[in-house]
């Protein structure tokens, strides 16, 4: 069940009931500056300054220029807990999770090829933060 939804021409955002803040495009994009700028901005929105744990729908990024890589970097991480992102093909997920292993990103980062293992593990970073903090 959907809580709090976005949605534009170019991508939909959505909280989910499962405590899951889901994205996707809607078409192929190159993800430069300004789309990652518009993302960001969404997800900060709908997020309300609370941190979410994120499943981000990498499909239909055609290409992601280092201008954009660099500002999703920069500030692609506030308001979240863990991040997953759901990819093509497992070289996909190779490339993507040695890239997070150099950058070392702020919270838990790892790609998927598979929605449901993707969901999985935020759901278990969400169990476990919230034992922690009981």
């Amino acid at each position: 069940m959907i809580i709090r939804e976005f949605e534009d021409d170019l991508h939909k955002i959505w909280l989910d009931s499962d405590g899951i803040l889901y994205s996707e495009f809607k078409k192929e994009v190159i993800l430069n500056v300004a789309i990652s700028q518009s993302v960001i901005n969404s997800r900060h929105k709908i997020s309300a300054g609370e941190k979410q744990y994120w499943l981000y729908n990498f499909k239909n990024i055609k290409s992601m220029p280092s201008e954009g890589k660099e500002y999703a970097d920069r500030y692609g991480q506030d308001f979240l807990y863990a991040a997953a992102a759901l990819v093509h093909n497992h070289l996909q997920k190779y490339i993507v999770n040695i890239f997070i292993s150099i950058k070392k990103p702020k919270v838990p980062f790892r790609a998927f090829t598979n929605k449901q293992e993707a969901k999985d593990w935020l759901l278990k970073h969400k169990q476990a933060n919230e034992s922690t903090r009981n």
